[in-house]
């Protein structure tokens, strides 16, 4: 690469999350807020008083937006410093809880704990990286081994691309949408 070009950011790493989350202080929506859409998006998928885990949170307001509606969000990152940020920020709300996490290995969490699982630029983020495919599959069985017996894996993404590591109890819809 010349020194005239410039890098892609580097959307897999802890580092570049890191300094963002140092640097912008603002919360930052990947792709439109959730009151452009993802609201009615989510309509019919949770229950009242769902349990969500909400993947690569960042300091998106999707997890409070969700709380304000009677849901228990965690939130899970691998940026300590967004994690620490978040935590700080919703420490007296009962319904948010953030962890940082790396979302490529095994969860934390039993089996059967979740309604909902949320990513909304995380898995495009993953495919920045080397070794993306390995990760996302790792991601996507934890995921399943994480949800309720019917509950939902919602992926917003900018990738067109089909999960290839489909399992026969796996209850795959793609559709797309435009907020």
């Amino acid at each position: 690469m010349s020194s005239n070009e410039i890098s892609p950011p580097s959307f897999e790493t802890i580092d570049y999350w890191n300094d963002e989350y140092t640097r912008r202080k603002r919360n930052r929506e990947w792709y439109f807020k959730f009151e452009e859409g993802l609201d009615d998006l989510l309509e019919g998928h949770l229950k009242t008083a769902s349990t969500v885990l909400s993947l690569g949170c960042g300091n998106s307001v999707f997890s409070q937006s969700l709380a304000a509606l009677g849901h228990t969000v965690i939130g899970v990152d691998n940026s300590p410093t967004v994690i620490e940020q978040m935590s700080a920020a919703h420490a007296d709300n009962p319904r948010m809880e953030f962890r940082c996490i790396d979302c490529c290995a095994a969860f934390p969490f039993q089996d059967e704990t979740f309604d909902l699982v949320f990513d909304k630029g995380t898995f495009d983020c993953i495919r920045c990286g080397p070794g993306w495919a390995e990760k996302i599959r790792i991601c996507l069985e934890e995921c399943h081994r994480a949800l309720k017996p019917g509950g939902v894996l919602l992926s917003i993404s900018h990738s067109r691309w089909e999960v290839p590591f489909n399992k026969d109890n796996w209850d795959i819809n793609t559709k797309l949408f435009y907020p």
